[in-house]
């Protein structure tokens, strides 16, 4: 893959990735808004909560990834003779600790947005998945980073992460005491 495309990619999965929640937003355009004010509901629609619409955003990610990765593996039966060759101990380790993970978080993202609000509870949670996302690989094999060069540049990534975590972690402590929104 050439880094135009994995750049392009990742902008497109940031796009995504801060827009996922505009329905959920009071002041999204009523086209899309899922979470209305039952005062001006109109008759016949739909009012969701917040866990509502997580729980059908996530369903949806889930068969949408699965159809992706399937289409892109070339179909059904490559997905099944490359998992044939992969130990079954192995793949229920992976898929458990995958679900309990994901699931995990699928139950906590809900209660931090409703502390911190939507705009920290995400900035919060892709700060934490960002740092332990990129320390866990290379702390389970160190090997993978090649040099000093690489290691250092993951370093002060990291960092600026981590400053970021900072900062909205204590931006959702001044929300908690009464601060502005």
């Amino acid at each position: 893959m050439s880094i135009a495309l994995g750049v392009c990619l990742c902008a497109l999965a940031g796009l995504l990735n801060a827009s996922w929640t505009v329905p959920s937003k009071a002041n999204a355009p009523k086209s899309v808004r899922v979470i209305d004010d039952p005062m001006e509901t109109l008759p016949g629609r739909v009012i969701w909560s917040f866990e509502n619409f997580l729980f059908f955003a996530s369903f949806t990610v889930v068969c949408l990834a699965s159809l992706i990765c399937v289409v892109a593996l070339g179909g059904v039966g490559r997905v099944a003779s490359a998992l044939s060759v992969c130990d079954s101990f192995d793949i229920i380790v992976i898929t458990v600790t995958a679900c309990l993970g994901w699931g995990s978080s699928n139950i906590l993202f809900p209660i931090a947005v409703a502390h911190a609000g939507v705009a920290l509870g995400v900035t919060l949670s892709m700060a934490v998945t960002l740092i332990v996302g990129t320390a866990l690989p290379i702390l389970v094999d160190p090997s993978s980073v090649s040099s000093w060069k690489e290691a250092s540049l993951i370093v002060v990534g990291m960092g600026f992460a981590l400053v970021g975590l900072l900062l909205s972690a204590y931006a959702a402590q001044l929300k908690g005491k009464g601060g502005e929104d």
